[in-house]
């Protein structure tokens, strides 16, 4: 076999530690599988020298062939003494390789089988490469064969090393690899907890991604098969194109996830769900096809891919998203190591250190850096969430601020409501006793001048009052039945005898297919109605108004009405209109010194209107008139119950006449006027009555006469004792005794829910609020159960 001498190539001197470039390689293809170690000898087949192919660079690359591939080079020794070294293979999936070790002479002195399915000796190591040992001595030269058969990819990086260094490098290597190894586990142990505790899948797929790249590691560095598999080859077999397919599949679902790309990008989303449908099934491919077709597919789409989320998080960094830069980072080490080791692969890129070494590191250092922006991503969202806490905190301060100022001037507004109403039902209660005296016309007309301005006083107060109320959130409606059609009436009456029945004609029209009776708030439906025909009597100089009731929507159980009040008044320009229904505004600064008011009656029909669940508008054109109208929804009622519900103040005094001689009732009340008002009205009725000015005194009195009250009338607050505190003592007085409770009505100026509540919670049965007319006083004392009066 002396053929097999050519000019060295490769030569080693003392010096000479490693050789991982080496030059002069040859190689011949045999894809019939027919050439063997004596096919070489040029006795036998002289004709096989001339197949021999130089190839360029000291790389083996021929990527997935069948066939059986011959390599040879040669080596020179220039050493003073002999010394043992070792050639090595770095590429774990090499099937079988056998080398021959041929002299000067052509004779074989060493024949060896190494490769992850073939190993024929101690020599050949089972470490994690293919290699094994020999003996060079001084001036030695040596022809290396080589016989590879395989069904992976034809990769051999082929590496000469003295015996010493090789240990010293492994070593190194080893200490590397299970730094490398045992950082990442740490890592996917740290954030698999992370994972389970926050139930956040992001920490999942970068687990389950950290581990794939494990897979892929130790695979293609060898460590899978010297320390985990050992000598399953089904696993050899698929563990390069399994732990592919798994890398990209979990790393895709991370960077959707992570990068929140089904909120941020829905195109790109689109694409990684394109990505995981396809490694999906090139993951289930691995355990089935042929490495080479899985690979095949793999190495194209893994370019794109790579690149593809790299301009992804790229693009999301540029929009201002502060995890894509982590991602960016991680994946440019990524590529940058995955390039640099393949181009050493393909020989295009020098054999050392850095380059063989490259890829684990970018991808340790690629998992570092996803496993801290993974931890930046928790701190920054604690950092939202104390800031969201803190915002709440600071909103929360500022809801309880402004429900404390909203509370205080509720509390502002009631005390003014007692404290302006309790001498305005003096000046109208003194004012309606007058009017029952025989006094001049002149007299008359006095007081009746007193009366209308305490009434009109009274109507601005009680807008002031409502629109608090609705403000702060205190105004709530009734559920109770009433007579749609006297209501409607007696609304328009009211305004009526107000009104200048020479010049303004009043109408209403009901339609008859609504029923009488209905279950609402009369009283607010009441006050919306007078307030829209008050306002069409004012802005009428002359013409009708027309009040028109109809249906506009029937259901069992329920009716939408629609109200339309009809002026022939001045009528609205659509700047005016859009003024209307805010308050303290009316349609021009005229109006309020030409017709009066506070702008905010409408305003108040506006809210009323609306917490009915209602609608309220108006259609008018400048000079002819207009049409306000709102619509509610009011539930039917049909009881004969609710029909004896329905009378008002009038039909229950009407009823009449009623003999008061037998009733007594206790009045508790300390301002002097309004307990001459009272007195005035009782004495009309010939109503006897014990008065008495403080709490105390209306328990001291009870105690003491209780059989003879017929009832009890108590002013909320007064001196010494008010009456809450008067109402629950002497409830605690009847409990104690064992007699019968008598009915207690409250006196009061307010008209909060609080205080009408709080006046039941004492013991309180009912209320009357004031000013106290002559026919609400009347009405409530020929409703107290409690009071035996002969019809």
């Amino acid at each position: 076999m002396s053929s097999f001498a050519a000019n060295a190539n490769n030569v080693i001197y003392d010096q000479t530690t490693v050789i991982s470039d080496i030059q002069g390689i040859q190689y011949i293809r045999d894809p019939e599988h027919l050439l063997s170690i004596e096919s070489f000898s040029p006795t036998v087949q002289p004709e096989t020298l001339s197949r021999w192919k130089v190839i360029q660079g000291s790389n083996i690359n021929f990527l997935y062939d069948k066939s059986t591939y011959w390599f040879q080079f040669q080596l020179k020794s220039h050493l003073s003494q002999p010394q043992r070294w070792v050639i090595d293979v770095n590429w774990p999936f090499v099937d079988r390789m056998n080398w021959y070790v041929i002299d000067i002479n052509g004779n074989v002195i060493r024949n060896e089988v190494v490769g992850d399915k073939s190993r024929t000796s101690l020599d050949a190591n089972s470490g994690r490469l293919h290699q094994f040992n020999f003996d060079l001595h001084p001036n030695q030269n040596l022809v290396f064969l080589l016989k590879v058969k395989t069904t992976s990819s034809i990769i051999l990086p082929i590496r000469i090393s003295r015996s010493d260094i090789q240990n010293i490098n492994e070593q190194r290597n080893q200490a590397g690899y299970g730094l490398f190894f045992g950082s990442l586990l740490i890592m996917a142990l740290y954030n698999g907890f992370i994972s389970i505790f926050t139930r956040d899948r992001s920490y999942a797929y970068y687990v389950l991604y950290l581990l794939s790249v494990m897979f892929y590691a130790a695979n293609i560095s060898g460590f899978g098969s010297q320390y985990l598999w050992g000598g399953l080859t089904l696993i050899q077999d698929i563990g390069l194109s399994l732990s592919v397919a798994l890398g990209f599949l979990f790393g895709s679902l991370f960077v959707d996830h992570f990068l929140n790309l089904k909120k941020r990008n829905a195109f790109a989303h689109k694409l990684v769900v394109f990505s995981v449908v396809v490694y999906s099934l090139l993951s289930l491919g691995a355990l089935a096809l042929p490495e080479f077709i899985i690979v095949t597919i793999e190495q194209p789409l893994g370019l794109i891919a790579c690149f593809i989320v790299f301009f992804i998080a790229w693009f999301e960094w540029s929009k201002g998203s502060s995890t894509a830069k982590y991602f960016l980072v991680a994946w440019s080490l990524l590529l940058f190591g995955t390039c640099t080791y393949t181009l050493m692969l393909l020989g295009l890129l020098p054999r050392n250190v850095f380059t063989e070494n490259v890829q684990m590191a970018g991808m340790a250092i690629e998992m570092l850096v996803l496993s801290i922006a993974l931890a930046a991503r928790i701190n920054r969202s604690r950092i939202e969430r104390l800031a969201a806490l803190q915002a709440l905190m600071e909103s929360s301060k500022e809801r309880l601020e402004v429900e404390a100022e909203v509370k205080a001037r509720a509390e502002f507004f009631a005390k003014m409501s007692h404290e302006i109403r309790t001498p305005i039902g003096g000046v109208l209660g003194i004012a309606g006793l007058l009017k029952e005296t025989s006094i001049t016309d002149k007299q008359r007309k006095y007081v009746d001048t007193i009366y209308n301005a305490g009434t009109s006083l009274l109507a601005i107060v009680n807008d002031i009052l409502d629109f608090s109320k609705m403000d702060s959130g205190n105004l709530q409606l009734e559920s109770i039945p009433f007579d749609l059609v006297s209501l409607v009436q007696e609304s328009v009456d009211i305004v009526e005898v107000r009104a200048d029945k020479t010049k303004v004609k009043f109408s209403v029209f009901v339609d008859d297919a609504i029923p009488h009776r209905l279950v609402g708030d009369p009283v607010r439906l009441r006050q919306v109605l007078l307030n829209l025909i008050g306002n069409a009597n004012k802005f009428t100089v002359e013409g009708r108004v027309t009040v028109n009731v109809e249906c506009t929507h029937d259901e069992p159980g329920n009716t939408t009405l629609k109200f339309n009040v009809i002026d022939e008044g001045i009528g609205l320009t659509p700047k005016q209109i859009g003024n209307l229904f805010q308050p303290f505004k009316q349609a021009d600064s005229s109006t309020t010194r030409r017709f009066g008011g506070t702008g905010l009656g409408l305003a108040i029909c506006k809210e009323l209107v609306e917490l009915m669940a209602g609608n309220i508008g108006v259609d008018s054109k400048l000079g002819q008139g207009a049409t306000f109208w709102f619509s509610v929804k009011l539930a039917k009622d049909s009881s004969s119950e609710s029909a004896a519900n329905c009378c008002n103040e009038d039909q229950i005094i009407e009823e009449g006449p009623y003999d008061f001689t037998s009733v007594k009732l206790l009045v508790a009340e300390d301002n002097p006027v309004n307990l001459m008002v009272l007195k005035g009205m009782l004495k009309k009725h010939n109503i006897t009555a014990e008065f008495v000015c403080d709490g105390q005194a209306a328990v001291d009195a009870y105690k003491a006469r209780h059989q003879g009250y017929s009832g009890i009338l108590m002013d909320c607050e007064m001196p010494i004792m008010d009456g809450f505190q008067a109402s629950c003592e002497i409830r605690d007085y009847e409990v104690t005794m064992g007699i019968p409770s008598t009915e207690i009505v409250a006196l009061t100026a307010h008209s909060y829910g609080n205080f009408l509540e709080k006046a039941k919670g004492y013991g309180m049965n009912h209320h009357l609020m004031k000013p106290i007319s002559d026919k609400m006083l009347l009405k409530q004392i020929i409703s107290m159960t409690s009071l035996k009066v002969n019809n």
